[in-house]
């Protein structure tokens, strides 16, 4: 007897539908998936859902393997390392004709030579600087984020600067003395997203230290968060998104482990805020994810 025999629509959508989430989340495209099956499934449109996740089986045509030392070999070629942090985490982005370190987002041009090129002199194109720019990303800049609070950032300081900071900070060692020695000399906006490094380099202790389990979890946590925030951007009051370090305060409960209070914003109004809005984003997941059975 067919599977299929005897069932309606809605219970063949249903169970293809689910099968489907199985299969998607395997492969780590779970969230595409659900974003475009919406309407077919609103629709219980059976036939147009076929046609987009099912297409007819194609043939496919045998590959001819190449011989050995053909004229379409490429040997490999280590890239130099980044020009500011100096790590060898550094891949090509071969569309844009750009390298991008991995570590610290910084991404240089390899373009030979532009339109601009054939009207510059000589002694231009041999003194010019390649452009070198930083692509903001969400999930980059978390990363960024916990490594400040760990104390791993690598902050341009002088020994000078290094020795009026220490002045400034006296007795035991806080962030906010830290950040009280910045505000005094003027370099507040300089430094402070390094507070927690110049706190270790003025001999201070290590505020935070996650595991790199822990790390890959919240990072985990927070794509998931980022995407769905791409289609629920109603539910952010007064900002465009979440604050970081309050989203770290969140998943470590969520994780139970132990969540600091200094991650949370001065203002209990606001801590308030982010957590309202983070219980309507997770309601908004919930009614499009399917369930865990």
């Amino acid at each position: 007897m067919n599977s299929t025999e005897g069932k309606t629509t809605e219970e063949m959508l249903e169970q293809l539908h689910t099968k489907k989430c199985e299969q998607m989340q395997a492969s780590g495209k779970l969230f595409d998936y659900l974003m475009d099956c919406q309407v077919y499934l609103k629709t219980q449109d059976l036939e147009g859902w076929k046609q987009q996740f099912q297409p007819a089986p194609t043939t496919q045509t045998k590959t001819i393997p190449k011989n050995k030392h053909s004229p379409n070999l490429k040997y490999h070629t280590p890239f130099d390392a980044c020009l500011q942090c100096k790590s060898g985490m550094v891949i090509e982005d071969v569309p844009n004709g750009q390298i991008v370190c991995v570590q610290c987002g910084l991404i240089q041009s390899r373009v030979v030579s532009t339109e601009g090129a054939a009207h510059c002199s000589w002694d231009q194109i041999l003194n010019s600087t390649r452009v070198s720019i930083h692509r903001y990303s969400k999930v980059g800049y978390m990363w960024t984020v916990l490594r400040w609070l760990q104390g791993e950032s690598s902050p341009c300081i002088t020994e000078d600067t290094l020795c009026r900071l220490q002045a400034e900070v006296d007795g035991v060692k806080t962030v906010d003395q830290v950040k009280k020695g910045l505000k005094n000399l003027g370099l507040v906006r300089k430094y402070t997203r390094h507070k927690w490094s110049l706190l270790r380099l003025l001999g201070g202790p290590q505020i935070y230290n996650f595991n790199p389990d822990t790390v890959f979890s919240i990072i985990k946590m927070f794509r998931r968060i980022e995407y769905y925030s791409k289609y629920n951007k109603s539910i952010f009051k007064c900002r465009s998104f979440f604050s970081y370090t309050v989203l770290i305060y969140i998943f470590l409960q969520e994780l139970n482990l132990p969540a600091p209070q200094s991650l949370l914003l001065k203002d209990p109004k606001l801590n308030d805020l982010q957590f309202r809005m983070y219980e309507e984003l997770q309601k908004s997941i919930q009614s499009v994810e399917p369930k865990k059975k």
